[in-house]
């Protein structure tokens, strides 16, 4: 199957109320854009999109990616704009399905993407559509369906009426699998006058004129709930936190308290090791087997050998600590590769 992405990553993020781009605020030290693209990267596509506008070189910069190219949306035109933009980056892909996602969902994995595009191939549908429900969000478009429960359109949270919310509970996810017959809808999007924008919502609305199949499927939740706030990048960080550390204790180790820990996505552990509260793991950090680390002790892109014991309240920088070793307590190793 021939697969192309597009990642959507012009929005401004004025909510975050920072001079930085919105997919370039880090998750457990990564930039969103990073999560989105690696998303993609798992369903092997031939070509990876990305849409950016304010701050373009910046993400650029985080996004080397050989198979990644970027398109500059010059004026924020909405959702079905900017996918359209991306569509003139696509030519001479005209027979891959386009999966389209957001930029600032840094939740989202790669599995969910292939169960996703794996329903979407096995009904034979020219555009599918991912939602979720949780009933405690607003602001998300609401999937509609008739009173068969076909999919029939997706109406934007703020033009949807109070009956509309109450009946429709499936909230768009901003995932899309669109065959490239649907693309070429994206022609027929209006306009929306009371904002200025091209919703790529509507294309659901075209696609259904057109009698052409179209499909929701659930996704889970806390994956696909977008990053808009100071508050919900500190959420996505938090339930990724305690994924990662759910993984590793499933490995065998110990945590003492869970929520005491911050372990980013690259560091790797041996089993049986010890770890107390208040520590931070950071980079490309591995430590081996049979360590104790005791509280207050940051470790930031260093090698730790097994059966180490690291003392409390020590910082540990690009350095090598030999197996069997003693540290601190109050100990400072910076750049110290042995």
């Amino acid at each position: 199957m021939n697969i192309c992405a597009v990642i959507l990553a012009a929005g401004r993020g004025k909510r975050m109320n920072s001079l930085k781009p919105k997919v370039l605020h880090e998750v457990l030290g990564r930039p969103m854009i990073r999560y989105a693209v690696d998303a993609a990267a798992a369903l092997k596509p031939k070509k990876i999109v990305i849409v950016v506008n304010s701050g373009a070189d910046e993400v650029k910069q985080q996004v080397k990616d050989g198979h990644v190219s970027f398109v500059f949306q010059k004026k924020l035109l909405g959702t079905g704009h900017a996918l359209a933009e991306a569509k003139k980056a696509l030519k001479g892909m005209n027979r891959c399905t386009i999966v389209v996602i957001n930029g600032d969902s840094p939740l989202i994995t790669g599995r969910t993407l292939k169960t996703f595009l794996r329903k979407h191939t096995a009904c034979g549908n020219d555009l599918s559509v991912g939602f979720f429900i949780d009933e405690s969000l607003s602001g998300y478009g609401r999937i509609l369906r008739d009173e068969s429960g076909i999919v029939t359109g997706i109406i934007e949270d703020k033009h949807a009426t109070s009956d509309e919310k109450r009946g429709a509970g499936e909230l768009n996810a901003g995932i899309y699998a669109i065959e490239p017959l649907v693309m070429d809808y994206l022609s027929r999007l209006r306009l929306h006058g009371s904002s200025g924008e091209y919703y790529l919502t509507d294309i659901v609305r075209e696609a259904v004129k057109a009698r052409r199949k179209v499909e929701a499927y659930e996704c889970p939740a806390e994956e696909v709930r977008g990053v808009n706030t100071r508050a919900e990048l500190f959420q996505a960080a938090d339930i990724l936190n305690k994924k990662i550390i759910l993984k590793w204790m499933m490995k065998g180790v110990s945590f003492m308290d869970p929520a005491m820990t911050i372990v980013q996505p690259s560091v790797k552990i041996g089993k049986d090791t010890v770890i107390h509260p208040n520590t931070y793991f950071e980079g490309s950090t591995s430590i081996g087997r049979n360590c104790v680390i005791y509280p207050g002790v940051r470790i930031c892109g260093s090698s730790i050998g097994s059966g180490v014991i690291i003392k409390d309240n020590s910082l540990i920088e690009d350095s090598k600590i030999e197996a069997g070793s003693v540290v601190g307590p109050l100990a400072h190793f910076k750049n110290n590769k042995g």
